[in-house]
């Protein structure tokens, strides 16, 4: 264990085919004033594949997978974090962890365009991923502020939150 690591909370192991979400605090203390990160992970619990098919598995995943369908980079953080993001190129995915349990768990993202540049992003309202479901989300380029329409589509699979981002193609003109 790294000095300062608590346990997790207990993960019970009777029920099969359930899933759930195990939180982890930070450990440690903060060093030159950056805070250490806490994680949240997605388990579920199943049967082992062939001959060991009466044993258990608990698999751990990731929590909150972000996977951008977008054609440009994108860059997604904690609304009210500090001003960093993690950038996610076209046709990625990675996993993404809330970097202050002191504050709001709503999400915020940028369109990067071509340059990928931070300093000149613009980021978008926050918005709360609790809730399966389809999302659009206005981002504004960099540089010129043209407004863009991101799709977010919240997905729940066996413990792992998946936000496909995609650009929005409306079906009805208003």
């Amino acid at each position: 264990l790294a000095p300062g690591a608590a346990w997790s909370a207990p993960i019970p192991l009777e029920a099969v085919g359930t899933h759930g979400l195990l939180e982890l605090g930070a450990a440690g203390r903060a060093h030159g004033g950056v805070r250490p990160r806490g994680y949240q992970l997605g388990v579920s619990l199943g049967w082992c594949p062939g001959a060991f098919g009466r044993s258990k598995l608990l698999t751990v995943h990731p929590r909150v997978l972000l996977v951008n369908k977008l054609s440009s980079p994108i860059a997604c953080k904690q609304h009210e974090a500090e001003l960093t993001g993690d950038i996610l190129q076209p046709g990625g995915q990675a996993a993404f962890h809330w970097l202050r349990h002191d504050r709001p768990r709503l999400l915020s993202l940028a369109f990067l365009g071509d340059d990928a540049d931070l300093s000149v992003c613009d980021w978008s309202c926050a918005f709360p991923i609790s809730d399966v479901g389809d999302l659009t989300v206005v981002c504004r380029l960099p540089r010129t502020r043209a407004k863009l329409f991101v799709s977010v589509d919240v997905q729940d699979t066996r413990g792992t939150r998946t936000l496909n981002i995609s650009r929005n193609v409306f079906k009805y003109q208003l």
